[in-house]
């Protein structure tokens, strides 16, 4: 079991990335209905469904960068609404896209997306308009001067801006909010509310992207009859055809790509004995972190935000906790940090640029960051079976760049610990004599084994994960013994 255990660093986060490859399809660009609708104001698009990797690829491509979705309009012709006008209002949307490597890349949001109109509308419980994008169309399409089935039953476009290359994807979902308008005020917001109806989606070829923005909106009459209606200052400039380049957006307006994933950290667990084995629980110090590059229009990284959470200490030792993250040597701008109790209360930290490095000291004295209730606050704080949850602090980075980076000259972050004590540094790379890990980089939804309990017997699929390179058992850290655990989620400890 223990000459097993040592080589789980090196397969655990292979074995965990294994996704099935988009489906072999052409790379034709011409428009395509999506399975996945708007649904009562949601729109959790799966557009893998529909197309591969290389296809939406050439989608982005095809439109110098962006993807342009289509949207059909089915609301209910009531009120306000009719037949030859109707609108719903968008809150958010974005696009989450897996990577081969496990990263999750985020486009969008505020700045990332726009629509071709626009209007100050109220939000549901609110009087006060604020200005949103606005999907507008006609119910029962049957354009004439329609040359395809897209052409005659899609409304209105939007864009959402995608600077890196989307060939290696694995996953991409587009995610659209609409929002909930206060219908109670009347118009404009009974005329850009959504109801339970659903909106079919399209990706569209720069010709059908060109036909809706132009022609459908010179010719329709949904854009005369809606009220409040505003041009978006995007789609002033964007009245050439496809794939003419647009102005960039500012450089305020930045797309994220997530490290591991938007919703999701990596758990950092260490043994604090080296070079000693120790009890080899992984439970010592129990650190959460994740990290975001936010990569303005041209694709390069304009500045790094991060948080951390101290998660557990199973040992009575004092730790400083570290984030390494390698950048070109010329690297320069400003770093800053911030280091919380809940309570409020401010712990020392560090951000610096130096050498060639972003370095991030999020907590400092492990023990005076996390201890444990009562008069021994020394003790073990959140891995002793059946004790109760004790949250700890939360930290925060963020560096600006002076001169935005190439993503590929943003190395692989080195998340370490030194112990106090001994002024023993543990890093992931580190080994016992006898080839024994450290360190591991686990997912967050990995449960910790409680105090002095092996990982092994912790999780018994483990040894058959390890004996088979990451071939089988590849949910190992979804089936502990649950009496051997802690059963903490990420709602517990993140704040």
């Amino acid at each position: 079991m223990n000459t097993n255990l040592s080589r789980v660093s090196s397969w655990l986060l292979a074995g965990l990335l294994l996704l099935v490859a988009g489906r072999g399809l052409s790379q034709s660009t011409g428009s395509l209905r999506l399975t996945d609708t708007i649904d009562k104001g949601q729109g959790n698009i799966q557009l893998f469904k529909d197309l591969n990797a290389s296809q939406l690829e050439a989608y982005r491509t095809a439109h110098g960068g962006k993807l342009v979705f289509g949207v059909d309009i089915n609301e209910a012709a009531n009120g306000s609404e009719k037949a030859s006008a109707q609108a719903v209002t968008v809150q958010d949307a974005w696009l989450e896209v897996t990577m081969a490597d496990g990263s999750q890349r985020v486009y969008g949001h505020a700045g990332g997306f726009w629509t071709e109109t626009q209007a100050l509308v109220a939000s549901a419980g609110s009087t006060n308009r604020q200005r949103y994008y606005t999907l507008l169309g006609e119910s029962g399409s049957s354009r004439i001067t329609a040359n395809s089935s897209i052409q005659s039953v899609f409304d209105s476009t939007l864009r959402i801006v995608v600077p890196e290359s989307l060939a290696g994807a694995t996953a991409a979902v587009l995610r659209i909010r609409l929002l909930d308008a206060n219908v109670k005020l009347g118009d404009p917001e009974a005329f850009y509310d959504y109801t339970a109806g659903f909106e079919d989606l399209a990706i569209l070829s720069p010709a059908d992207a060109q036909y809706l923005d132009t022609t459908l909106a010179s010719t329709a009459s949904f854009r005369v009859e809606a009220p409040a209606v505003e041009i978006s200052p995007e789609s002033v400039v964007n009245t050439s055809p496809e794939p003419a380049p647009t102005p960039a957006p500012p450089t305020t307006s930045l797309s994220w790509v997530q490290m591991p994933g938007a919703s999701s950290y990596f758990l950092a667990a260490y043994e604090d004995l080296a070079p000693a084995r120790g009890d080899y629980d992984f439970n010592d110090l129990v650190v959460a972190y994740r990290y975001q590059l936010g990569i303005n229009s041209d694709g390069r990284v304009e500045r790094i935000d991060g948080v951390a959470y101290l998660v557990a200490r199973g040992s009575t030792y004092t730790h400083d906790w570290t984030l390494d993250l390698p950048l070109p040597a010329g690297a320069t701008g400003t770093a800053s940090c911030s280091t919380q109790m809940q309570g409020g209360a401010s712990l020392p930290c560090s951000a610096t640029l130096d050498g060639g490095q972003l370095r991030w000291t999020a907590f400092q004295d492990t023990v005076l960051a996390l201890p444990a209730p009562g008069a021994a606050p020394a003790v073990p704080v959140n891995t002793p079976a059946g004790s109760g949850f004790t949250r700890g602090p939360r930290a925060t980075f963020s560096v600006v760049f002076a001169t935005p980076l190439a993503l590929a000259d943003i190395g692989t972050a080195d998340p370490w610990m030194q112990v106090r004590a001994s002024k023993q540094n543990v890093r992931l790379s580190d080994r016992s004599a006898e080839d024994y890990p450290f360190a591991l980089l686990l997912p967050s939804d990995w449960a910790l084994p409680n105090e002095r309990v092996d990982m092994g017997l912790a999780y018994p699929r483990l040894a058959s994960y390890v004996s088979s390179s990451g071939a089988q058992s590849l949910d190992w850290y979804l089936q502990p013994t649950t009496s051997e655990v802690r059963n903490w989620t990420v709602g517990d400890w993140a704040w």
